[in-house]
């Protein structure tokens, strides 16, 4: 699995990096009916915001003939990462449920 990060103002430590690499590690365990080939984490911080800073946290996975995207605006990059991967992961299970049934009725 390769992960690429992209940051637009604002620094992205190991701290932060290794966060995203242990929550996106969840996505193996549909690696059996899904393969995942890639994985882009976008990281950016809006600064046309009044009230303070506000962080946009995208991800896209690559699958074969299959895309998962999933994007979420938050005060903090790390409960963006949450949402995010709960998003991601909720499409994984879907797509793994489809495949199931498909081969539980013969097509």
């Amino acid at each position: 699995m390769k992960i690429q990060f992209y940051s637009k103002n604002v620094e992205l430590t190991e701290r932060i990096k290794d966060e995203f690499k242990e929550k996106l590690e969840n996505l193996k365990k549909y690696k059996g009916n899904v393969d995942v080939l890639q994985i882009r984490v976008d990281v950016s911080r809006d600064q046309h915001h009044k009230t303070g800073d506000v962080y946009r946290v995208e991800i896209n996975v690559d699958m074969h003939g299959k895309v998962l995207r999933s994007v979420e605006n938050s005060a903090d990059i790390l409960s963006a990462l949450d949402v995010v991967t709960e998003k991601l992961l909720r499409q994984a299970r879907d797509i793994k449920d489809k495949i199931i049934t498909k081969r539980k009725r013969g097509q």
